[in-house]
């Protein structure tokens, strides 16, 4: 921006992990690493920012939407066609009710990370972020399954924050503050 280099963390989403070096790739993370490179790499593209957000999260990276030049949403895209799942991160953001909706279209038509068996035959980590709106009392508690995107309210997310060890044990992510609340931002 400006002659300068950014990193920039996208608002509203989150794919599977291919960098982490203390995780491994999930399913469908080369997929959606690729097909960013795809879209972005030696392209220009316009920033929104978002109030809601803050300027930059505790790395220092700039919080932000992407479009591309032909007027592409690319933190929608990406969700749209399963190369990523809504996140919420801590507040609730701009477009949160759209990347929810997109998501829940992607999931609906299979694509994506959301076809059936898609990650059946790999050996890496399924990042399957979403559950069902009536959670059961059975939590995948083993891999990193849920998202705050994936729950409707704060007590069903703390349901199962608590169930698959709380702060001692948060492997879906849901106390991003570490204060032993999940999905503060849910109603």
């Amino acid at each position: 921006m400006d002659g300068k280099t950014e990193t920039i963390r996208l608002i509203g989403i989150n794919t599977p992990e291919t960098v982490d070096p203390r995780k491994q790739v999930e399913c469908f993370g080369r997929e959606a690493s690729d097909k960013a490179k795809e879209l972005l790499s030696g392209k220009r593209v316009r920033v929104e920012t978002d109030a809601t957000q803050g300027e930059r999260d505790k790395y220092g990276r700039l919080l932000a939407y992407i479009y591309l030049e032909d007027g592409l949403f690319f933190n929608k895209h990406m969700i749209e066609e399963g190369y990523a799942y809504e996140y919420t991160y801590n507040l609730p953001y701009k477009y949160q009710a759209e990347f929810r909706a997109a998501q829940q279209s992607a999931q609906a038509g299979e694509k994506g990370l959301w076809t059936k068996g898609v990650c059946d035959s790999r050996s890496t980590a399924t990042p399957s972020p979403s559950i069902p709106a009536s959670v059961s009392s059975d939590y995948s508690c083993a891999e990193d399954t849920y998202n705050c995107g994936g729950f409707k309210t704060h007590a069903e997310a703390q349901s199962a924050y608590e169930a698959c060890g709380g702060t001692g044990n948060d492997i879906h992510h849901l106390d991003q503050d570490g204060d032993g609340l999940a999905c503060e931002s849910l109603p």
